[in-house]
């Protein structure tokens, strides 16, 4: 399976550098990385048909919900970004450091939301072990493009 991550990664890696990224580009690549990880998830947790279908349902309305989060955190830390080069006023810019970390706030309860509601169908061993599958991917990913930058250099 580590080939297989490997692997999949060199190609997302290699369309990455070669490539000028595009929003497109990137949004697939995030997508296809996505995939991978519930693949991995539904494989090692040995999910029936009918717990596949409510991970993935769930997985997909956490994952949008954040999406949405982290383009509005974006507009704002641009929104503030120009505030503070043009040196504006203390109130405009604490309202906006206030609605990022609303945004932090609520991306902090989505994901304990999410976390409650695979309680719902999964055991207990099986929230512990995606919780530990989730960390090994995101170490995995951070350790391959690590390796793929510095290949690059």
């Amino acid at each position: 399976m580590k080939y297989l991550i490997f692997a999949f990664l060199l190609f997302i890696n290699e369309q990455l550098f070669t490539q000028q990224p595009t929003s497109q580009m990137m949004a697939g690549n995030y997508n296809k990385i996505e995939s991978l990880k519930k693949v991995r998830v539904i494989e090692k947790l040995k999910l029936d048909e009918a717990k596949t279908a409510r991970y993935l349902t769930l997985v997909n309305q956490f994952q949008d919900a954040g999406l949405q989060n982290d383009r509005k955190r974006k507009e704002l830390m641009k929104e503030l970004e120009k505030l503070v080069i043009q040196d504006s006023n203390a109130n405009e810019i604490q309202k906006l450091v206030t609605a990022i970390q609303e945004l932090e706030n609520k991306n902090y309860e989505m994901r304990q939301k999410y976390m409650t509601d695979l309680k719902e169908f999964l055991t207990t061993k099986q929230i512990g072990e995606y919780v530990v599958i989730e960390n090994q991917f995101k170490n995995e990913l951070r350790k391959t493009v690590r390796e793929m930058i510095r290949r690059r250099d």
